[in-house]
Formats: structure tokens, sequence, C-alpha cells
């Protein structure tokens, strides 16, 4: 059977993710009602703000740094050097990150009264960056880290029903979450020295980091113009909004978000390491895979924006009073599903896994021209519309890459 091990990972993916994302689903929500929407807007904005340092801290290393070990995963010496170059890469990035979500906190004023949540979720960046999904997903080794990170939210995200009761536990949730990301970096790492996937050391001259991050850029700026319309939305609308709104547009973009990525990201992460090496072997049979992987995700996100679209009355009702009018909200975002995973799958895979330095850049290109249509719709959209003009604008953004994602993909 073709792909029988791609196929294996990615149902083994759809459980762990189920896993992975169910308990938040369920954390989520949770939180959302308990905290109400000013407390929830607090944990919103500084997640948003953190996970947007998590992108630098990535730099792209994902995709770049998988594809580079799954080329060299049967030569220790090599996959050695790249996993220490990596990490050094990354933990000069952690510093300019941390550096700058400090100025956040303490610089201004506007975001003063999200500092201590702000401060006590960096942790999750702290540990992102010392996180190895890179390197488990290029050696093909996707099914470990899946059950080390579904076992850390398991582990951890629990004790949210039982010590989290009330707007007042909202520092307390903040942390929660955050030791998450810890939990599975440490358990991540002990893997690695267990199994001796690569050796305990080798030297990483300053010239090889500086590369590193060289090849990484494209990728890191696509990813980063990405987070504008996703993350900085939220950034964004706290400075003009009070965080009662900012509660309720994170709430439902989250829901959302987290249902596509639930889907999305297992196929992403089993068929990436497979289409790389394809790229070199059988470009022919890749070009097909895809176009079956499109044909898949559509009939799957279809489905799941009809449920957001009629259900968003009841899922109004499910979160609150405090919700009560976001139903618009579901309703304007219900297709963002489908949007995501065919620009995902178009421009991941079809172009980042199967081309080479020009569609890298045609990739990257995408979502900076991307990211300058969502600064000109942001700078009109919230000040005048608030969170409705957010969800109009991320929807308009997202239509903008999948349709010319999907267009250079077949028109290479």
């Amino acid at each position: 059977m073709k792909y029988k091990r791609e196929l294996h990972d990615t149902l083994w993916l759809i459980a762990l993710q189920g896993l992975n994302y169910v308990m938040p689903l369920l954390v989520w929500p949770y939180l959302m009602v308990v905290l109400g929407a000013e407390k929830f807007g607090y944990i919103g904005f500084a997640t948003a703000v953190c996970q947007y340092l998590m992108i630098v801290v990535d730099f792209g290393f994902n995709f770049t740094a998988t594809k580079e070990v799954a080329l060299h995963k049967n030569d220790k010496e090599a996959l050695t050097k790249i996993f220490w170059t990596t990490l050094y890469a990354k933990g000069f990035l952690l510093l300019i990150c941390m550096i700058l979500l400090l100025f956040l906190a303490f610089c201004v004023p506007a975001y003063e009264s999200y500092r201590y949540v702000l401060l006590i979720m960096s942790g999750m960046v702290i540990a992102h960056a010392f996180s190895f999904v890179w390197l488990f997903q290029g050696l093909g080794k996707i099914r470990l880290i899946s059950i080390v990170n579904a076992g850390s939210k398991l582990l951890i995200l629990p004790m949210t029903f039982v010590l989290v009761h009330g707007p007042s536990h909202f520092l307390l949730a903040a942390l929660l979450l955050s030791v998450v990301y810890i939990i599975a970096s440490l358990l991540g790492f002990l893997v690695i020295i267990r199994e001796k996937y690569v050796k305990s050391f080798t030297k990483v001259t300053l010239i090889e980091v500086k590369q590193m991050l060289k090849n990484s850029f494209p990728v890191f700026l696509s990813q980063a113009s990405t987070t504008v319309y996703t993350m900085m939305f939220v950034v964004v609308l706290a400075y003009f909004v009070g965080a009662s709104d900012v509660g309720r547009y994170t709430a439902v973009e989250k829901l959302i978000r987290s249902v596509a990525y639930l889907f999305l990201v297992p196929i992403v992460q089993a068929f990436f390491p497979r289409l790389s090496y394809m790229s070199i072997t059988n470009k022919s049979q890749a070009y097909k895979l895809i176009r079956g992987l499109l044909v898949l995700m559509t009939v799957i996100m279809l489905i799941v924006g009809c449920v957001f679209l009629f259900g968003a009355e009841y899922l109004c009702l499910f979160l609150g009073a405090d919700y009560k009018d976001s139903e618009n909200l579901f309703q304007i975002m219900s297709m963002l599903p489908l949007l995501m995973a065919l620009g995902g799958i178009a421009g991941q895979l079809g172009l980042l896994a199967l081309g080479d330095d020009r569609e890298k850049r045609y990739f990257r290109n995408v979502y900076v021209w991307a990211a300058l249509l969502a600064l000109v719709i942001m700078c009109i959209a919230i000040p005048l519309y608030g969170v409705l003009g957010t969800a109009v604008a991320v929807l308009i953004v997202e239509s903008f890459v999948c349709l010319v994602m999907m267009g250079i993909y077949f028109n290479r």
C-alpha cells in the first residue's frame, strides 16, 4: 500500500492531536466561562504575544531543520552538527524575544494591565525554544514527540478544572498553560538523551549559526508575516478595545483554529518528510499525492466550517452570557478552516517540501504581501469597527493567502 507509513502516522497523529487539541478544547471553553470575557482577554492577549515570539524562536526551523534532518538522518555526525547549530541559533533568538517581551510589559502603557500575565506566560517562549519537534519530525519519530506532547497536556491541563474556579484565578490559569510547554520540552530532551539520537556535543562556529539563520530566513519571514493577521490582530485589537472584547474575539478564533489544526497539522507533519524526500526521487508521484490531500482536506474542512456556521447560536449559549454577542464572529470566520487547509497544503507541502529556493521565495512573498494587506485593513477596520472589523479582516487576508498560494502551486 502506497504511503502506508505516512497514513499510519497521520492516523496516529490525529489520535494524538485529538488528545493535544481536545484537552485544550475542553480547557479553553472552561476558562472562557469561568474567567469571564475580561480575564480571558488577558490570557488571550498574552497567548497571542507569546505565540508571536515563538514564531521568532522557531525561525522556520520546523521546516528547514526538519528537511536537513530528514536528508541526513543516517549520518550521525552531520545530524549532531545540525542539532547543535539549530539549538545555538534558537538560544540567540530567545534572548531577543525576552527583551521584546519585557519592553511590552514595562514600556507600553496600553499593555500595563497585561504585565503579570505576560511575564508568567513567557515560560511558554523559553520552553518552546528548547522543544525538538523539528528533530523528531525529520527522524520520522513524530509519533513519539506527539505522545510526549499529549502526555504533558494530560498531566497538567486537568489541574485547571481543580484549581481555577473564578476570575481571580486568571494568573494561576496562565501559569498552568505555561507549565505544559515546560514539561513537554523537558520530556522531549530526556527522550533524546535516552535514545542517543545525537552525540552529546559538537563544536559549532558562529559562521555555521549565521548560515542556519540565513537558510531559514525566507520561511521565518513567511511565518512572521502570517502572524500579522493571526496573533498581531489580537495585539492591535487590545490597544483599541477593552479586555472583554479581546476575550470574545480570541475565544472564537481559538476555537475555530484549534479544530482546524486538529486535522491540518497531522497531515503536514506526517507527509512533509516523505514529500521532501520525494522532491528528489519521484516528483510526479508527489504531485499526485498533494492533489489527493487537497481533496481530502476540502471535504473535511467544509464539514467543520458548516458546524461553526450553523451552530454559532448554540456555541454562544454554551460559552455563557459574556459571549452572547459572538454569534456573528463564528459565522464570519466559519470558512477559515477551509482556507487555512488549502493554503497550508499548497504552500507548506507543495512549495516548501517539493520546491526549490525560488519557490521558497514565492512562499515567503505571498505572506509578505498578505502582511501588508493585513496592516492596511487593520488600520481601517479595528479603530472603526472593533471586533467585527477584525473578524472580516482576518477572513479577507486568509482568502488572499489561500487563492494566491493555490495559484502559484498549480501554475508552477
